[in-house]
């Protein structure tokens, strides 16, 4: 993906975006090559430490959840659910 379809997809601005890439492309997370027909395109990808980091926050992530969630009380979680159900007809744009 381009730098700019990711700055597009995140809503971010482009120097923040580019901020951010450069800082996981020192961290191995990423790498940028220069698009083979475009010359002035780069193109971000992730590497294999990125995608195994992704994959261990992603497995974090959800067992984290899980537990926050198991604590709730009934009531809790149908007032959770009723807010999902409400965020899901947002506009995404």
């Amino acid at each position: 993906m381009s730098m700019s379809e990711l700055a597009r997809h995140e809503r971010v601005s482009m120097p923040s975006m580019s901020k951010l890439i450069a800082s996981m492309t020192d961290q191995g997370l990423v790498e940028r090559v220069r698009d083979e027909a475009d010359g002035r395109r780069v193109v971000v990808s992730m590497t294999e430490e990125g995608r195994d980091t992704l994959i261990e926050a992603a497995s974090s992530g959800t067992a984290g959840i899980r537990n926050f969630l198991q604590e709730l009380k009934e009531d809790d979680i149908l007032v959770l659910a009723r807010a999902a159900e409400l965020m899901r007809g947002l506009p995404t744009t």
